[in-house]
């Protein structure tokens, strides 16, 4: 949560004065709220709605779209004047159901943050715990733990987001009448599975359907390599035997829908069978072959876990993972391309990234300067020689061409900047600039060049995945090719 996006909105009554309530961006340009924050008897709809950001200094006084308004769910998204150069996180809507139990917590201007000189709200935090879910209503209720003591003390944090680590879980409806009562929010997961309309808003829909096509060829893929390998193969009576089937009648079509069926029921159970049926098959033969087959049956399989977040191609792509293994799967979905890892200094990271610590200037770094150094290393990086003098318009044309047409299966070199925002080696790194990025990729320089950063949040089953990626590395590495 970037707490410095929580938005103040600010519809005017029918007397002349400001109402208030909060809000949070969830693409550039829209922001989500509860919709009796905006829409109520008493608003003046002559008077354009103003939303303010006070962390940003940022305002937009002339709100006059709905972009979505539902009755039903008491939800809005209006069209406005988004803080410049914000970041979003990929990945910011919540698609899986909170968890019991499982903590939250938001920002609002709700009436106990009035500042007793200026009058001004100013934010405040509220946190609790999520409630069991009923997965046949998008209303979920929510414990909090805070200072106000009647309802009155609450006004104002009507359309506040509710956060789990980094990502948007639902927006707060409705507040207690006493200290000791709970929350109503409107469940984000709950909308982007049930609510057709609002998949189409946020984009969510051709997203889903992207993730659903990435999926869809990783396990043709797997099929592929499958049907290369014969039942005589290591590797593939090893699979068989692990999986406890019969050799004799095992066709490859039978042995994926097999493997498919086994990765749908406990994915990292077959990920570990994958190793040991490796493992096991290099004890007669470590041929280049099998270790070819290993390797890819189990980055195919892995893209499989590829988490299914709301990404999109933007400057600035904030992943909520916390390794660059997790990264690179994030990527591989969201550009359709195979996940593809490599590991150097005991770190396995994507084949093709272009890892920020390659920037080392002190603060104070000019961001010509940085534009001009940028732009060689990612030459550098990609053509395996030094750009020519100068990089100008039309070398760096050429070069953005050859990015763009990298980003696909079929050459797989999905060449990109990432960052480690835990690196404290990188605390003044120029990539943490969200303008510099924005320089970087401006349409008359690099503009299909992702810009990554990762780090500040861990993916589901992300540190056990991580390990057993970092298995498969040493056993392919102890195991020598056969001579």
């Amino acid at each position: 949560m970037d707490t410095k996006l929580i938005a103040k909105i600010l519809p005017t009554k029918k007397d002349g004065k400001r109402a208030i309530g909060t809000g949070y961006p969830i693409a550039e340009g829209l922001v989500l709220t509860a919709r009796h924050v905006v829409v109520f008897d008493e608003r003046d709809k002559a008077v354009p709605i103003a939303i303010e950001w006070p962390d940003s200094k940022h305002s937009d006084t002339n709100v006059t779209e709905f972009v979505w308004v539902s009755d039903e769910h008491d939800m809005a998204i209006l069209r406005c004047q988004t803080p410049p150069n914000m970041s979003l996180s990929s990945g910011l809507l919540a698609s899986r159901d909170p968890k019991s139990h499982e903590q939250w917590s938001g920002y609002g201007y709700p009436a106990i943050g009035k500042e007793a000189e200026s009058g001004l709200r100013e934010k405040i935090p509220v946190m609790g715990e999520f409630f069991p879910p009923n997965v046949a209503t998008p209303k979920l209720t929510i414990s909090c733990k805070s200072d106000a003591l009647e309802k009155a003390g609450w006004c104002g944090l009507s359309g506040a987001p509710v956060f789990h680590g980094p990502q948007l879980f639902a927006i707060i409806t409705a507040t207690p009448q006493r200290r000791d009562e709970c929350f109503t929010a409107i469940s984000i997961p709950w909308l982007i599975q049930n609510d057709q309309e609002f998949q189409e808003i946020t984009g969510i829909q051709g997203q889903i359907q992207k993730h659903q096509k990435f999926v869809a060829e990783q396990k043709r893929q797997i099929s592929e390599v499958l049907s290369k390998m014969t039942a005589e193969n290591l590797l593939f009576k090893q699979i068989v035997g692990h999986l406890k089937l019969n050799i004799e009648h095992m066709s490859d079509k039978k042995l994926t829908d097999k493997l498919l069926e086994a990765f749908e029921q406990d994915d990292l159970a077959v990920l570990d069978m994958l190793l040991r049926a490796g493992a096991d098959a290099f004890k007669q033969d470590s041929g280049e072959s099998i270790r070819q087959n290993l390797r890819q049956l189990f980055c195919l399989f892995a893209g499989l876990m590829a988490p299914e977040c709301q990404a999109i191609r933007q400057a600035l792509i904030n992943l909520p993972v916390r390794t660059a293994m997790a990264a690179e799967l994030s990527l591989a979905a969201l550009y359709d391309t195979n996940p593809e890892f490599v590991r150097h200094d005991g770190k396995v990271h994507g084949r093709h990234t272009i890892n920020a610590d390659v920037f080392t200037r002190e603060t104070g770094w000019s961001q010509t300067e940085f534009i001009k150094d940028a732009t060689e290393t990612i030459y550098r990086a990609i053509h395996k020689a030094p750009p020519p003098e100068p990089l100008d318009a039309f070398e760096l044309e050429a070069l953005n061409s050859t990015i763009k047409q990298r980003q696909n299966r079929s050459l797989n070199q999905l060449h990109r900047l990432e960052l480690n925002r835990r690196d404290a080696n990188l605390t003044n790194n120029p990539l943490l600039d969200a303008a510099n990025c924005q320089a970087l990729i401006a349409a008359d320089c690099l503009p299909d060049l992702p810009i990554v950063h990762y780090g500040e949040a861990a993916a589901e089953k992300e540190a056990k995945l991580s390990a057993k990626i970092t298995e498969l590395f040493n056993i392919l590495e102890t195991s020598q090719p056969s001579t």
